[in-house]
C-alpha cells in the first residue's frame, strides 16, 4: 500500500521525510531521493508512488543569474545550429550557456516547394505554424523565376546538384510565406526538420511528409540575416501586412 506524508508532523512512522515533489500534470506525489541510474545521468526519483512511470524527474540545472546578464540579445544573433537540447533534461538551451530563450520578434521566410504544393500540404504547414503561435504576415503562390532561384541558392551554384535543384524548384508553383514571432527563425528550422528527409525526426514536417532529400517539401530561412535577405528577395514591402493581434496573443508571449 502506498504511504503518504502526514502534513501535521512532516514524518512517516516517526522518520523525517525529504521534500515532496508533485507532478502538476499527472498529479503524482511522493518523496524525493537522488541516486544514479545505470547508463543514465543522475536523476531525482520518487519513492512511494503507485505508478512507477511517474518516478523519474530530471534534476534541475541552476545557472547563476550573473552568467546570463547581457546574453539575451546575444542569443538572437546566434545561428540556429548554436541552439541545442541538453541530453539530460531535453530542454531547449542555447549551445554556449544554459538559460531560457529570448523573446525577440523576428520574421522568417517559409516556402512550400512544388512537391508540397502538388501533394496539397500547404494547409498542414499553415496549421502547424499557427498552432505554434506564429503570425502570418505575407503569403503568395508563384511560379518562381529562375533569376530569383539563382539569387536564393547563390551559395550552392558550384554544387553538382545545382542544375537539378533549379529545375525542380521551377517545375511548379511555390507557396511563399512570411511568419512573425519570437525566435521564429530557429523554431521554424526545428519544425521543418533535417534537410535530408531520411534523417528528419518524426513530428517534423519533413519527417512526417518527405522521404528523400530531393523532394523535402519545404524551405525555411536558417538565420536572422538570411531571413531578412530572403524576404526582401521574395516579397515587396507592400505585400507584407502589419496587423494587430491584441486579444489573441498566446500565453507563451511575455508582456
Amino acid at each position: 500500500m502506498t504511504r503518504t506524508r502526514r502534513k501535521q508532523d512532516m514524518r512517516w512512522e516517526g522518520v523525517p521525510l525529504g521534500p515532496v515533489w508533485r507532478n502538476p500534470t499527472l498529479g503524482a506525489q511522493g518523496v524525493l531521493s537522488t541516486r544514479p541510474l545505470v547508463h543514465e545521468a543522475p536523476r531525482k526519483e520518487l519513492t512511494g508512488v503507485s505508478n512507477p512511470g511517474w518516478g523519474a524527474a530530471p534534476r534541475p540545472r541552476q545557472v547563476p543569474v550573473a552568467h546570463l546578464v547581457g546574453r539575451v540579445l546575444h542569443f538572437s544573433r546566434l545561428p540556429c545550429s548554436s541552439f541545442t537540447s541538453h541530453p539530460e533534461d531535453g530542454l531547449w538551451i542555447p549551445g554556449d550557456v544554459a538559460g531560457g530563450p529570448s523573446w525577440n520578434q523576428e520574421r522568417t521566410l517559409v516556402a512550400v516547394k512544388p512537391d508540397g504544393v502538388h501533394r496539397r500540404l500547404v494547409g498542414d504547414v499553415i496549421q502547424r505554424f499557427e498552432r505554434r503561435g506564429f503570425k502570418l504576415v505575407g503569403m503568395k503562390m508563384l511560379q518562381v523565376p529562375k533569376s530569383v532561384l539563382a539569387e536564393h541558392y547563390h551559395d550552392l551554384q558550384k554544387k553538382p546538384f545545382y542544375p537539378a535543384l533549379i529545375s525542380y524548384m521551377s517545375s511548379g508553383p511555390v507557396v511563399a510565406m512570411v511568419w512573425e514571432g519570437p525566435n521564429v527563425v530557429c523554431t521554424s528550422r526545428a519544425m521543418i526538420g533535417h534537410t535530408d528527409s531520411a534523417e528528419a525526426a518524426p513530428g517534423t514536417i519533413r519527417g512526417d511528409f518527405s522521404v528523400h532529400i530531393s523532394r523535402n517539401v519545404i524551405h525555411a530561412s536558417d538565420s536572422v540575416d538570411g531571413a531578412q535577405r530572403e524576404i526582401q528577395l521574395w516579397f515587396q514591402s507592400n505585400e507584407l501586412v502589419d496587423w494587430a493581434d491584441e486579444g489573441h496573443r498566446s500565453s507563451l508571449y511575455p508582456a
